[in-house]
């Protein structure tokens, strides 16, 4: 009896997705769980756990030293100033990592993709009213709880912009 034929395998691109914080993780991962599932790409998000920018950048740098991915992104919050930027950015070049910036932070990124009024200025007052009127703070870190607020029309929605979140979208569902 003959061999049956198999195809060989499709190789995935693989990224490296590094965030701020917990609430970032968590987000992530329901786009993860929602977009990535049957698509050609393996995705890796890690909770940097806060810092400085170049805290978060190092922790990236350090991943990257022992595993090689295809693609790096590194998603901050700007309300923490960048002490030696030119440091900073040749770290970021060697990595030939993708800088998402959320203004003020993710919660004020997720305000905005709601249509909830203008976004607070402050990562303070941005967190406290996404808290106040989305996800209960206890809930933000369980991927699950953005199921309701963020279903797949709207994220098919979103992927088609320019923000922070279009990028992640496209990213991570590999699009």
């Amino acid at each position: 009896m003959a061999p049956r034929f198999r195809p060989p395998r499709q190789q995935r691109s693989t990224l490296l997705l590094v965030v701020e914080g917990e609430t970032e993780k968590a987000f992530c991962d329901y786009l993860k769980s929602m977009l990535s599932r049957n698509r050609n790409i393996s995705v890796t998000i890690l909770n940097a756990y806060g810092g400085s920018p170049e805290a978060i950048v190092e922790y990236a740098d350090r991943q990257c030293k022992t595993v090689d991915f295809d693609r790096v992104m590194i998603l901050m919050d700007v309300d923490k100033p960048v002490q030696n930027q030119l440091m900073f950015d040749r770290q970021i070049h060697e990595m030939h990592a993708e800088l998402l910036f959320s203004r003020p932070c993710i919660e004020g990124e997720l305000l905005e993709a709601l249509g909830m009024g203008p976004t607070p200025a402050t990562s303070t007052a941005c967190k406290a009213k996404f808290h106040q009127t989305v996800i209960r703070r206890e809930d933000a870190t369980k991927p699950a709880s953005y199921a309701r607020h963020f279903p797949i029309e709207r994220l098919e929605l979103l992927r088609t912009g320019v923000s922070v979140l279009s990028r992640l979208i496209r990213a991570i569902g590999n699009m």
